[in-house]
């Protein structure tokens, strides 16, 4: 008779933590959704919409698509092993740092890729391109291969740099143009990943513009190219873009396709996961607006590490901040590639006016650096003219913790002595 109590008594606090624990549960989930619907609708009204439709690329003819070249020409680009460790050394190189090993090591990569290279330098003179991105699918949508991109730029990038090396402008101008359609063609897209892509291709791309902009032998016409090749996409808009297409995804992924919850136990209440998850959802989404207009202004000290202090946060913060990303860092790389994109226009500028006229303006006023907040450094030097962001190299380590070599050659520029139009000719 005692037995049977005990195993009543059980039986009834088993059934009073299962209905506790599903009360708990329903609470979570009611909780859950009402945080996640008002954290949604402030966004979208201090933000932008969160309709994952609205990202989808106009439809582009194939003939006027830069990407019906991109694509298949960053596929065709074959690189073994330590390939991709020398592509990326050289195309970030000057050509007057490459040696006699350098190139010997390059010419069969260059060799091997050469029709992938010509295929890519079909898109050169399109302006419209479309990944055809499934964004409508959220964080599930295929993106372009990526790497193959990277490993495409820089092999293009090294073949500039050493056909500079041999006195071939023409052959690197060629190349910058490529790389521009490429770099574009990325930064066009809504997706934050992709958006870096385009952003680190720009770079790569105008570390080859400064030493076609800087020689000594160039000419009108080809700066007037070099200047149309630069990328024209404002990336602080594109990538608020990107963060609120990034938003629209994360709420569809937790909301419509319920995807967090199906990889938890099923021991787990199904209605308490979801719960937390809207509400793991929505605290990023309020962290998100708050801080938005601060992405896109100037960077006066270095970057911090998003990790650090971490183990000393609550199980929730860590569970919460696992939805958002490293904002400033990925706002920062977008503000320095502007920052570096405008010096070169500022390049361009002033190099065309000394062929026209023989000699560099008297007084010149510079734009703001967007990486600054202040006019970029302009200053006479040995006939020639010295341009740098007063940015500082701490700064720059912090935004980009790799590739040092190529950051220095695009925050300082030393334009040589000038030239009169009838003086100077193209090789």
């Amino acid at each position: 008779m005692s037995r049977y109590r005990v195993v009543r008594g059980l039986l009834i606090g088993l059934a009073i933590l299962a209905g506790l624990v599903m009360a708990t549960s329903l609470s979570v989930l009611a909780y859950g959704g009402w945080r996640l619907r008002a954290a949604s609708a402030r966004f979208e009204r201090e933000v932008g919409p969160l309709n994952l439709l609205g990202f989808a690329r106009p439809r582009i003819p194939d003939e006027r698509n830069a990407v019906t070249w991109l694509r298949p020409g960053v596929l065709a680009m074959v690189l073994f092993g330590s390939d991709r460790s020398l592509v990326g050394t050289l195309a970030s190189k000057t050509s007057s740092e490459w040696t006699p090993k350098d190139v010997t090591d390059f010419e069969p990569l260059a060799e091997r890729n050469e029709p992938g290279r010509q295929i890519l330098e079909r898109a050169r003179g399109l302006t419209e391109s479309n990944w055809n991105i499934p964004y409508e699918n959220g964080n599930a949508a295929k993106l372009p291969d990526l790497l193959a991109a990277m490993n495409a730029g820089k092999l293009v990038a090294a073949h500039g740099r050493l056909a500079m090396r041999r006195g071939d402008r023409a052959t690197a101008l060629t190349d910058a143009e490529t790389l521009g359609a490429l770099a574009r063609s990325h930064q066009r897209e809504s997706a934050t990943i992709v958006l870096l892509i385009g952003a680190a291709l720009e770079r790569i791309q105008l570390g080859l513009v400064k030493e076609l902009v800087t020689d000594p032998g160039i000419g009108p016409a080809e700066l007037d190219r070099l200047d149309a090749a630069l990328s024209d996409v404002d990336l602080g808009r594109a990538f608020q873009v990107a963060l609120r297409g990034e938003s629209a995804a994360l709420v569809h992924d937790i909301v419509e396709s319920d995807s967090f919850s199906k990889e938890m136990p099923r021991v787990v209440p199904r209605s308490l996961v979801i719960g937390l998850s809207k509400l793991a959802v929505a605290a990023a989404l309020e962290s998100r607006y708050p801080i938005v207009p601060s992405l896109v202004a100037p960077i006066t000290s270095p970057i911090t590490d998003p990790a650090e202090g971490y183990n000393s946060r609550s199980w929730w913060q860590r569970i919460a901040e696992g939805y958002n990303p490293n904002l400033r860092s990925t706002f920062a790389r977008g503000t320095g590639t502007m920052s570096a994109r405008q010096l070169a226009r500022l390049a361009i500028v002033l190099r065309r006016d000394a062929l026209a006229s023989g000699s560099y303006p008297a007084a010149f006023t510079t734009p703001v650096d967007p990486l600054t907040g202040a006019p970029y450094a302009l200053e006479p030097k040995a006939g020639g003219i010295e341009l740098r962001s007063t940015t500082t190299p701490e700064i720059l380590q912090s935004i980009y913790p790799i590739g040092p070599a190529l950051n220095a050659q695009l925050y300082a520029w030393s334009l040589p002595p000038s030239g009169s139009r009838s003086s100077t000719r193209s090789r």
